[in-house]
């Protein structure tokens, strides 16, 4: 199968879908790594976006690297539904694709939580009430399963659920003031990468 004239080497749905938190209206994401391709890149379609790598890029991607915007990196953590969540695979690759997959998040936490607070802060320095934002609570209840149990994922609490679902439906009536608590959770960030957190 391909696309944009690339052979798909794996498709994946990720976002809310795969993280079991979509909503009526929500879109619906999926990443690509393509053969013989150079990105990344974003496609939107309708109600469709697409994440599209080349594999070299979807490897610096994994890497935690400054070679690929923080916009990507961030949601690395998408690896952790992916293979549960794949559309399409090529055959010859699948088995090159669970081991990438298996990402040693203790090696990098600190680098992904600092690429999380660059890109995050952007918001609370405009101002700006995005939907995105929601992932911080999703990032952060990922640190605190880490800070418990030494695993970085896992699943997150109701009550984490909960906060999701309140802004992602409630976002677009809510002013500047609600962006405290993202700046709370980023500061949790910064407290965890400077001193007492596991390495």
């Amino acid at each position: 199968m391909n696309f944009l004239n690339h052979k798909i080497l794996v498709k994946y749905r990720a976002g809310s879908d795969a993280f079991g938190l979509a909503k009526d209206g929500s879109d619906h994401d999926h990443v690509m790594i393509l053969d013989d391709y150079h990105g990344p890149a974003c496609v939107h379609d309708e109600e469709e976006d697409y994440f599209i790598y080349g594999l070299e890029d979807y490897k610096k991607r994994l890497a935690f690297g400054d070679e690929l915007p923080d916009y990507f990196v961030i949601y690395n953590i998408d690896t952790f539904h992916a293979l549960d969540n794949i559309e399409v695979i090529d055959p010859d690759f699948e088995e090159e694709f669970k081991k990438l997959v298996q990402i040693d998040w203790p090696a990098h936490l600190k680098d992904y939580l600092r690429k999380c607070i660059d890109y995050f802060s952007r918001y609370i320095e405009f101002k700006a009430v995005n939907k995105n934002l929601y992932h911080l609570y999703q990032i952060k209840g990922y640190l605190d399963n880490y800070v418990k149990t030494g695993t970085f994922g896992g699943t997150i609490s109701k009550k984490t659920l909960d906060k999701i679902s309140a802004y992602r439906s409630d976002y677009k009536t809510l002013d500047e003031s609600s962006l405290s608590k993202f700046q709370t959770i980023i500061d949790s960030f910064n407290e965890y990468i400077e001193g007492g957190g596991k390495s």
